[in-house]
């Protein structure tokens, strides 16, 4: 071997050796970010936005990567083949040396979900601007399988991201007939996944309501808007402090919102906003927000703040960050829970709703529920269990993926059953066989002089009135049980109250009636 010779292939050595050494640091610095980057769950739409620009998805291979899930399921086009597709564009990527590679990690994918469900332990990884650096396949698989929430890792730096939009499959030799699949295809799944934000116009606005919602269609599309009135303050207040409750912002701003707009009444306008490009930031909190929307709320504000007496920052309208946060105020807005099969199981059992008439308590029960509240539900101790347990299992039985059922043991007299979205309480069913303070001989007399009041049974006024007296003395905090026995005192009956009351007790509280 000539000198000459010999220097090259050492020159080339070293160059490839510092490509290894170069590329292995990457990996290492990869795989550090990924391991220490923020953990979160991204609802699918909101992840597919994050893909979105004005002219439709910034990449395609997800879609591509989609299409041949449709073929291995069998449900293919039937021209061109979606698994060719895909070992086209891996072709095209990375060379003919791991296509074989790629085919056979798809379908083991493929088959792991199918044997296996989504994978909680697995993470698609986005970088700091929430752009997608790893994980189109399971985007995909989330696509198919119509996994709602998606687990996301978002590193700590940015990351070079490749073009993998229209051009590159143009560029790269694809047919127009096989560019013309991979549009269409895209197109179908974004209707099926649009972006839509759900957004409030406050009592304080609701004089310009229609002028606001024609604006709101210069930037989107107006899906749907609904008036909603509240009967009470406290019921109000506790929709508006919900609404909230998702959002990062801080508890007294929202007081101080609340008490600018209680002065204008108790209603509001709920409507969900389709906008085609959401472009999304990223929060401190990690989760993104829509640009547009932050402009579209601007720009409203801007315009409408003049006519808005006693003008206060966000009184105007409310839009939720993400599409995350719209499903939960959803939730709140239009819970949808089977109110009617409840209260059949209800009548069914000798129980009857107790402290239904309270500030928070919906006037026109069961069609509004007590949102973040509870219905208290006394029954007789042999009808106890079975009532909870078919109340559960009715539950349960709610085809809804935001909702989260959960029951609580709360000792031998007293079961719950919570109704949550995004870790937020909605309502609570309060099950007790025997009340603080009060026997079970109480609970017998009490259900067996019930009364009907609408869909359901009550307690007469004279028990109904020593179980708001219990309630009082358990939480002295809660006056309008006070204000309840002052309005009706004249249902109080002393001799069922010595029956099951102690003196003591019954003394203290008629003195705090009379100051």
């Amino acid at each position: 071997m000539s000198l000459k010779i010999f220097l090259y292939l050492n020159k080339l050595k070293k160059i490839v050796k510092r490509k290894r050494r170069s590329v292995s640091n990457k990996v290492t610095e990869y795989m550090a970010y990924r391991q220490f980057g923020k953990r979160t769950i991204l609802n699918l739409e909101d992840l597919l936005g994050l893909q979105k620009n004005a002219k439709g998805f910034k990449r395609l291979d997800f879609v591509v990567r989609y299409l041949a899930i449709l073929e291995y399921h069998g449900k293919g086009n039937g021209t061109i083949n979606g698994i060719e597709l895909y070992c086209k564009m891996q072709e095209r990527r990375s060379g003919k040396k791991n296509l074989r590679f790629a085919e056979r990690r798809l379908i083991k994918l493929i088959n792991s979900y199918e044997q296996k469900g989504y994978d909680q332990k697995e993470a698609i990884i986005l970088d700091k601007n929430l752009q997608l650096i790893d994980g189109s396949h399971r985007l995909a698989m989330a696509i198919y399988y119509n996994i709602r929430d998606v687990n996301v890792v978002i590193v700590n730096r940015a990351y070079y991201v490749e073009d993998y939009s229209v051009h590159w499959f143009y560029q790269n030799g694809f047919t127009n007939e096989e560019i013309d699949l991979i549009e269409s295809t895209a197109s179908r799944i974004r209707t099926i996944h649009e972006t839509v934000f759900t957004g409030i116009i406050w009592a304080s606005a609701m004089h310009v309501k229609e002028d606001i919602l024609k604006d709101l269609g210069r930037f989107g599309c107006i899906r749907k808007a609904e008036e909603f009135c509240y009967a009470k303050e406290m019921q109000y207040e506790a929709i508006v402090k919900k609404l909230y409750a998702i959002d990062d912002i801080k508890e007294w701003k929202i007081v101080s919102k609340y008490e600018h707009m209680r002065e204008k009444g108790r209603k509001l306008c709920a409507f969900h906003l389709e906008i085609s490009d959401p472009e999304y930031r990223k929060k401190q909190t990690g989760m993104p927000i829509s640009i547009s929307i932050e402009k579209i709320k601007r720009n409203i504000r801007q315009r409408y703040k003049d006519k808005i007496s006693d003008y206060y920052y966000d009184v105007i309208v409310h839009i939720a960050d993400n599409t995350t946060q719209s499903r939960y105020m959803d939730m709140v807005l239009w819970p949808e829970l089977p109110m009617g099969e409840f209260l059949n199981i209800l009548r069914k059992h000798e129980c009857a709703i107790i402290k239904y008439e309270t500030p928070y308590f919906p006037l026109d029960f069961p069609n509004s529920i007590p949102i973040g509240r509870d219905v208290d539900i006394l029954c007789i101790k042999e009808d106890f269990e079975e009532l909870f347990i078919e109340l559960l299992k009715a539950a349960q039985r709610v085809k809804n993926s935001e909702l989260y059922v959960r029951s609580a043991y709360r000792g031998s007299n007293n079961w719950q059953i919570r109704f949550e979205a995004s870790g937020k309480l909605l309502l609570l069913f309060d099950i007790s066989c025997m009340l603080p303070h009060l026997s079970e001989e109480f609970t017998y007399a009490a259900i067996k002089t019930r009364q009907k009041h609408r869909d359901y049974y009550v307690l007469d006024y004279r028990y109904e009135y020593l179980v708001r007296m219990c309630a009082y003395v358990n939480d002295k905090r809660k006056e309008y049980h006070l204000e309840y026995m002052k309005h009706y005192r004249d249902k109080f009956d002393p001799s069922i109250a010595y029956r099951y009351m102690k003196k003591k007790m019954i003394r203290d509280i008629e003195r705090k009636i009379a100051e």
